[in-house]
């Protein structure tokens, strides 16, 4: 019986199931399937009015985009998503006939301030 192992793990058919197992692992590094980049699941945290908003908030890399007067005469989501292990607001404008609450679950772009929010089924 030892001799048959030492054959499999020692000649070709070793170098084969390296290739295969190293192949099968390399898939998974490569992060989910069919997920567009950008795009993250999270939770609306608040809503605020542009006059409320302060205007250092945390992850507010859309809002720093706007004029003083677009800030004031909008709503704006907080929006909490998942970035690994670590939790991150994301401030993100609101259309006028938003249907959004707090506690909704959103599907939100961190790259491209202008993609819409997508409300999410519960």
């Amino acid at each position: 019986m030892y001799w048959i192992r030492r054959r499999i793990y020692s000649g070709a058919v070793g170098w084969f199931l390296f290739a295969v197992a190293a192949s099968g692992t390399t898939g998974c590094a490569s992060g989910p399937s069919g997920v567009a980049p950008g795009w993250r699941t999270g939770w609306v945290n608040s809503i605020a009015e542009g006059k409320d908003l302060i205007k250092n908030t945390r992850g507010s890399e859309c809002v720093a985009a706007l004029s003083p007067e677009q800030i004031e005469r909008s709503r704006f989501a907080v929006i909490r998503y998942h970035q690994g292990r670590k939790s991150r607001p994301r401030t993100v404008l609101m259309p006028d006939s938003s249907y959004l609450r707090v506690g909704d679950k959103v599907r939100i772009n961190i790259i491209d301030c202008t993609a819409p929010i997508s409300r999410m089924p519960p």
